[in-house]
């Protein structure tokens, strides 16, 4: 079992956040799903349970081109699709994954809160006992994080880079070094991404693909 524990600081108020949150998934899903690639939508509905009400979203995700290579000559088609069943009840929500070929050997979820803080609030998912001993807790800086560069040439598209964007209308930015003691508003994305893999000689390598691919 792995247990990662996310931390993203942003430059932003829990509404504004949670606005831009919803259209970047309705644009992704939009422009990620066609030629039997993409998302596939079975309920999005309205729910109500104790935290208040949310609504639930059930997808099918079809991986086939968005995978490495290694992947797809390792495993079978059927292998290659998951669902996604989602809990949104902002600032709190779950995502489930799952995949019918592989049954419970393949275990998958993440827990999101969104805090108005600078991401110093110490385990606000409740964890305990073998998933607390197990958690990692990675702090990812959206301008100056220590990975960018490994990844940066595969998100140019997706707008300016934060390190040295300035917004007119917010007046906020460029972020330089250390801007998350100092902005105001700040908000943390508290992501939790539990993952269980009993795959005998890919389950390290699965895990991995995992948390890079679904934690987003």
């Amino acid at each position: 079992m792995k247990v990662l524990e996310y931390r993203i600081v942003m430059p932003l108020t829990l509404e504004e956040y949670e606005r831009g949150h919803l259209y970047a998934v309705c644009k992704s899903s939009r422009l990620e799903t066609g030629a039997g690639e993409g998302f596939e939508f079975l309920v999005n509905e309205e729910f109500e349970d104790h935290r208040g009400k949310g609504t639930f979203t059930h997808k099918i995700i079809h991986l086939h081109s968005r995978l490495p290579r290694w992947v797809t000559l390792l495993l079978p088609s059927d292998a290659l699709t998951f669902e996604e069943k989602c809990w949104n009840q902002f600032p709190y929500v779950r995502t489930e994954y799952s995949c019918p070929y592989f049954g419970d050997k393949l275990q998958f979820f993440v827990e999101t809160m969104h805090l108005e803080d600078d991401g110093s609030s110490e385990n606000v998912h409740g964890l305990e006992g073998r998933r607390l001993a197990k958690r990692k807790v990675d702090f990812i800086d959206i301008a100056h994080d220590a990975k960018k560069k490994s990844y940066e040439s595969r998100i140019k598209h997706l707008g300016p880079d934060p390190a040295e964007y300035h917004s007119r209308t917010t007046g906020r930015g460029p972020l330089t070094e250390g801007w998350a003691e100092r902005a105001q508003p700040v908000m943390c994305a508290y992501k939790l991404a539990v993952i269980d893999v009993d795959l005998f000689g890919i389950a390290k390598r699965v895990g991995v693909l995992s948390s890079g691919g679904f934690c987003g």
